[in-house]
């Protein structure tokens, strides 16, 4: 039998950590680009690409980041909440995508922290 290998995620929530407190006390971790909407109403990557593009015309930024968070931060993956330089929290996934306009950054993944500073 195979065993499930655990995946960790450093994410920053915010520049410098700026919305650590909100994020830990919701019990998510959550990054920017929300102008693009809930991406779970788009069917595939490339409607969420195209999107990203309408939103964001002509800066230099790429849906990557916004991608990955979406498709391969899972239900179990490890998180550290971190600004680069000092580790906020550590947490496990426990849930799915959600789009949470009651946060400053709108895409979220609901997670268990065990650890926070």
């Amino acid at each position: 039998m195979r065993q499930k290998r655990t995946r960790y995620w450093k994410i920053a929530p915010g520049s410098h950590g700026f919305a650590w407190v909100e994020q830990r006390d919701s019990n998510c971790i959550a990054i920017g680009w929300g102008e693009t909407g809930s991406l779970g109403k788009y069917k595939t990557v490339d409607r969420i690409k195209k999107r990203f593009k309408e939103v964001f015309r002509g800066e230099k930024t790429r849906p990557s980041q916004l991608l990955k968070f979406y498709n391969e931060v899972r239900v179990d993956d490890k998180v550290l909440a971190n600004s680069g330089r000092e580790i906020y929290g550590v947490g496990t996934v426990i849930g799915n995508y959600r789009y949470d306009d009651s946060l400053y950054y709108e895409h979220s993944k609901p997670v268990r922290w065990e650890l926070t500073y």
